[in-house]
């Protein structure tokens, strides 16, 4: 969550994200949206990272060894992250029916001028991840980074606005359309957690399961 805070104060400071008119500020409210983001975090750490870093890396890992594994799932994961919720009317399902939802549910991926940067910041996470599941040996370090991320991410979401303001214009290109939270601004910040996570390893590998069979 620390790490994350940097991202969000960068979008706060610049006015790129802005409070939502709708959002009060109160102690309650702030409560409310930590539960929401926490509820989150946790969920979707658990769940993502069991599969991607947990079943699939392992897999992966065991056969062609861990840059393998850590090129292989993370686009996938970063893909993932486009899927659109969409329904087809009970009158409309036919025998194409199947892929129609398919292609409908990635339709984001179709322009790719709108979710270039979001995809790429969503790979690198993914590569992060997988960085201290090839380091570690397990997924631990990675569902609490995940957790951490998401639950910064779902507050943004739930208090603020994309937002523009006099000064911010010169950092609009940071920030991509496609959801109004990611962007080549979270390539630096990205490359940074990695270089630190990488040069601290000393400190807190040791003491992970797993981390004397690392690859990397």
């Amino acid at each position: 969550m620390a790490t994350a805070a940097v991202g969000a104060a960068f979008l706060l400071l610049t006015h790129l994200r802005i409070l939502d008119a709708e959002f009060v500020p109160s102690a309650a409210s702030y409560a409310r949206i930590l539960l929401v983001g926490i509820g989150s975090g946790i969920s979707v750490a658990l769940l993502e990272e069991t599969v991607f870093r947990g079943l699939m890396h392992t897999a992966i890992e065991r056969q062609s060894g861990a840059w393998t594994a850590a090129l292989l799932t993370a686009p996938l994961f970063a893909v993932l992250h486009f899927f659109a919720k969409v329904r087809i009317p009970a009158a409309e399902v036919g025998w194409g029916s199947g892929f129609d939802l398919l292609a409908r549910s990635f339709a984001p991926l179709a322009h790719p001028a709108l979710v270039f940067d979001s995809f790429l910041s969503w790979l690198l996470v993914g590569l992060i991840l997988s960085l201290t599941r090839s380091l570690t040996g397990n997924i631990a370090v990675a569902v609490g980074l995940h957790a951490g991320w998401v639950v910064v991410l779902r507050m943004l979401q739930q208090a603020t606005t994309t937002g523009s303001a006099p000064g911010s214009a010169a950092y609009s290109a940071w920030v991509g359309r496609f959801d109004g939270l990611l962007g080549y601004w979270m390539l630096p910040w990205g490359l940074g957690i990695a270089a630190a996570l990488w040069l601290t390893r000393a400190r807190w590998v040791p003491y992970a399961s797993g981390s004397s069979r690392s690859n990397l």
